[in-house]
């Protein structure tokens, strides 16, 4: 059995959690084993990753304490480097690289970088220190990963995007769960007394840097001076909540807001809606939009998302500079259009994670 060192899981709740959770859990656990090292103190998804077998290593996390940060880290690998084939680093910038620097001093063979983003949001200097990194990842890194070529560029230099050692992993789902389902759309919509309403949905972290959250707030409002029964479905949270009820007080949006939080029923709350929209500023790939896709809906994605997301004719990018009334006359447009099976055309652009797994699979025993 390969034995699996898993670094990058946050204590959030976002894509790079469940993806990794999806993965991990579709792969023969007879063959791969995984433990997880952290610098939280607790993980997201923190039980599931047990219930797959994994152990939680915790170590004090550098802006705590640099030393101490130091000292675990080193000891973590002096006593267990010899038990893994394979180290898996899951980043959305090359901010901090100490774990691979450290496989490769105490001799685990295969050492993974995973890129899940394409750009930062953590101001300049820390982008240059991505950049700084960049230059270096090809000496410490043996497998270079990204869940879309655009996120390949933002971590590879041009060598390294051009040899073997460079795969673009999908962000693959389970196709089964996300299927539409009439029954499920009408009880959720019964439930939330959603009868009579045109549902325009998102799901994602309350993030105004990333997800762009205070725009789609605008595109909403443009959509209800056209259609009074329109209702915007938020799913997610994030550290911006306050900032997204103040823009929902300021634009009068009201009883037309269902804030859901974070949620775990997330295929059956995409059957009720009628549009997903995603005006996001970057996105590693939007996985969000291959599940809204699955289910049937017509999507909107800002024009700087990787065109790796379309993988059907439902997606549609818009320009963020031509503004929340021609976003929302797009997206009004979709109004009754008819929920067809797409999961056939998703499984044929690689995104059924049954399979995606297998191949992950072959890549970490080899």
């Amino acid at each position: 059995m390969k034995k699996i060192l898993l670094y990058g899981i946050s204590d959030k709740i976002g894509g790079i959690e469940a993806t990794l959770l999806h993965m991990i859990s579709h792969m023969e656990q007879d063959k791969v084993s995984f433990d997880v090292l952290t610098f939280y103190e607790s993980i997201a998804y923190q039980e599931e990753y047990q219930r797959l077998g994994c152990k939680i290593y915790k170590i004090t996390s550098k802006r705590k304490n640099p030393w101490k940060n130091r000292q675990e880290l080193r000891r973590f690998f002096q006593q267990h480097a010899d038990e893994y084939a394979a180290v898996w680093c899951n980043l959305a910038e090359l901010i901090n690289i100490d774990v691979l620097k450290l496989a490769k001093k105490y001799g685990i063979p295969k050492r993974i970088i995973h890129s899940h983003s394409t750009t930062s949001t953590r101001g300049k200097l820390l982008t240059r220190l991505h950049y700084s990194h960049r230059k270096k990842i090809g000496a410490v890194a043996t497998d270079f990963w990204a869940c879309t070529y655009d996120a390949g560029k933002w971590f590879y230099s041009d060598d390294i995007l051009q040899s073997s050692r460079f795969q673009v992993i999908r962000n693959a789902i389970d196709l089964s769960a996300y299927a539409f389902n009439s029954g499920v759309r009408e009880k959720i919509r019964q439930q939330y007394h959603l009868e009579d309403s045109f549902v325009v949905g998102q799901v994602g972290r309350l993030s105004i840097a990333e997800k762009n959250t205070l725009f789609l707030l605008e595109i909403f409002a443009a959509i209800l001076k056209q259609e009074p029964n329109a209702v915007l479905m938020l799913v997610g949270d994030g550290p911006d909540r306050a900032l997204v009820e103040q823009k929902t007080a300021e634009l009068q949006l009201g009883d037309h807001l269902l804030m859901l939080g974070t949620r775990m029923d997330v295929p059956r709350l995409l059957n009720a809606m009628d549009a997903f929209v995603l005006p996001s500023f970057f996105e590693g790939l939007g996985i969000v939009l291959i599940e809204a896709q699955a289910a049937g809906l017509p999507s909107f994605a800002s024009s700087v998302v990787p065109n790796d997301a379309a993988v059907t004719e439902l997606l549609e990018f818009i320009p963020l500079q031509d503004g929340a009334g021609a976003w929302a006359k797009k997206i009004l447009a979709a109004k009754g259009r008819v929920r067809l099976n797409e999961i056939p055309a998703i499984a044929a652009a690689g995104y059924d994670i049954v399979e995606e797994a297998k191949r992950i699979q072959k890549l970490l025993e080899r």
